[in-house]
C-alpha cells in the first residue's frame, strides 16, 4: 500500500480553498452577476469582486453556496425574487422565494447550493433572474448586518497524469 499526500494549495495555506464575499448594499439588477465589495477570504483572488465572477484556479470539484435575504414591499398580491447560479453563461441552478399579501417591508431568506466539477478557468456566478416590482436583495452594511454571501470551496483537485 502506498500513501500519497497532495497539497492542493499553491502556497501551502489551506485558506486558499475558501472564497466568501458580500455585496456593498441592496441589489436589484437582473440579468447580471451580483457584484461584491467585501471579501472575508479570497486567497488567490479567484473571485473578482467587481464583476462578481468566480474563476476556477484549477480543475476539480467545487462547492458553491449563496445565501441572501429578499426584501419585499407591502403588497396585496404575490411578490417574488429568484436567483440563478451560472456556469460559463448557462444557468445551472435556481433559488426562488415568494410571499403573498405582505404588510410593510417583509424579509425572506433565500439559499442556493451546488457541487460542481470544474475545469481550470470555468466561470461561476450568481445573479437575480426575476423579481417583482420593489423586490431586492438586502444587505445592511451600515449596521454591520451582512445578509448576502457567496462562497466557493475547492473540495478536491483533479490531478491529470500527463503522458
Amino acid at each position: 500500500m502506498e500513501t500519497v499526500y497532495c497539497n492542493l494549495y499553491p502556497n501551502g495555506n489551506e485558506k486558499n480553498r475558501i472564497r466568501r464575499s458580500t455585496p456593498s448594499s441592496s441589489f436589484n439588477s437582473t440579468g447580471i452577476p451580483i457584484p461584491f465589495t467585501l471579501a472575508r477570504v479570497n486567497e488567490g483572488n479567484a473571485l473578482n469582486l467587481t464583476s462578481g465572477i468566480f474563476t476556477a484556479p484549477r480543475q476539480g470539484t467545487y462547492y458553491f453556496s449563496f445565501t441572501g435575504v429578499a426584501e419585499f414591499p407591502a403588497s396585496s398580491s404575490k411578490v417574488w425574487l429568484g436567483v440563478g447560479l451560472y456556469l460559463n453563461g448557462g444557468r445551472i441552478g435556481v433559488g426562488y422565494v415568494e410571499e403573498a399579501k405582505t404588510s410593510g417591508y417583509h424579509f425572506t431568506p433565500l439559499t442556493l447550493q451546488s457541487t460542481l466539477k470544474l475545469k481550470k478557468d470555468d466561470r461561476v456566478w450568481v445573479g437575480i433572474d426575476l423579481k417583482s416590482l420593489g423586490a431586492h436583495l438586502v444587505d445592511m452594511i451600515e449596521s454591520g448586518n451582512h445578509h448576502t454571501h457567496f462562497t466557493g470551496l475547492l473540495l478536491e483537485e483533479e490531478i491529470v497524469a500527463s503522458h
